[in-house]
């Protein structure tokens, strides 16, 4: 009889059949971005460089899929992620280009009915320097929190966590891009001004009219509702639950990074609901059909 815990065989069994799935997502985004962008006659350049680095990593967790399962997992979880953000990217974009009607007056007047001004929130952000780089670092989290999630789960025999992150991080950049091709807004930088609207040139270009050409490495998000930032903090909380102080800490984080999305990401508050509500209905249907099968240890 085994002695290997129960508990183990359940973790390790979400994490063998995650994993097939994980890649059959992100490569099926791959595939909707090349055949998408070919259609409307947007030209992506500089793929090679994630390309490499996606293979170099992939490269590792063949080499140490014997030698270490840690350093394996480790190894193929930032190989998803990097896939996925590159991928996920370019869908937003693609998604930008279908350049319907814009409704940020529609937007503000949902934010004033239920009682939120953007500027003066982000007035009273700007007037505290110390709280305005608190939100901007806060805001910045989103790629550390990738990496240490990376490194993390692994480390502590959490792997199914990474794939269900990376899975439940896919599932809802669907609906969030979707939306935000249905419903496209520039965001309150456009209206009131604001120095980190860095997306707004990419994002009219969109609007102009094609064909266009972007190099990857320079692009950046520009879903405005819902916000995809909202989206994550939750996910990210989400995944490091039972995780002792790490998951609290997260946890303030990230509740640190809902307030910062408005005023620092120049969202309205509708957006960061807009996301909020993706990330639970997401969660709590993930939480229904948990995955199923059997596998033995190695």
């Amino acid at each position: 009889m085994s002695s290997t815990p129960l508990s183990w065989h359940r973790a390790h069994t979400v994490y063998v059949i995650g994993r097939p799935v994980a890649y059959a997502l992100v490569g099926g985004l791959l595939a909707t971005d090349l055949l998408w962008s070919s259609r409307i006659g947007l030209s992506i350049g500089g793929w090679w460089k994630p390309g490499a680095g996606v293979g170099v990593l992939l490269a590792l967790s063949v080499a140490y899929r014997r030698r270490s399962r840690v350093i394996m997992e480790m190894t193929e979880s930032a190989a998803l992620w990097v896939s996925f953000t590159a991928a996920g990217c370019v869908l937003t974009y693609l998604c930008a280009a279908c350049a319907l009607p814009l409704q940020d007056a529609a937007l503000t007047g949902i934010d004033h009915a239920i009682g939120f001004d953007w500027l003066v929130w982000r007035n009273i952000v700007l007037a505290s320097p110390a709280l305005h780089w608190a939100l901007f670092l806060a805001y910045m989290g989103l790629m550390p929190e990738i990496v240490f999630s990376v490194l993390f789960f692994p480390a502590i025999g959490l792997g199914k966590r990474g794939i269900e992150l990376l899975l439940l991080a896919t599932l809802t950049l669907l609906p969030t891009a979707l939306i935000s091709a249905l419903c496209p807004a520039l965001g309150p930088f456009a209206a009131f001004g604001g120095d980190e609207a860095t997306y707004l040139p990419h994002l009219l270009a969109l609007r102009a009219g094609g064909p266009w050409a972007f190099n990857l490495v320079s692009m950046q998000g520009i879903i405005t509702m819902p916000s995809y930032h909202a989206v994550l903090a939750l996910l990210f909380t989400y995944a490091y639950r039972g995780t002792g102080p790490i998951g609290w800490g997260i946890a303030g984080l990230n509740g640190f990074m809902l307030m910062s999305i408005p005023p620092i990401g120049g969202h309205y508050l509708v957006d960061l609901i807009g996301g909020g509500a993706i990330a639970l209905l997401c969660v709590l249907g993930s939480r229904r059909r948990p995955f199923r099968g059997r596998t033995t240890p190695p």
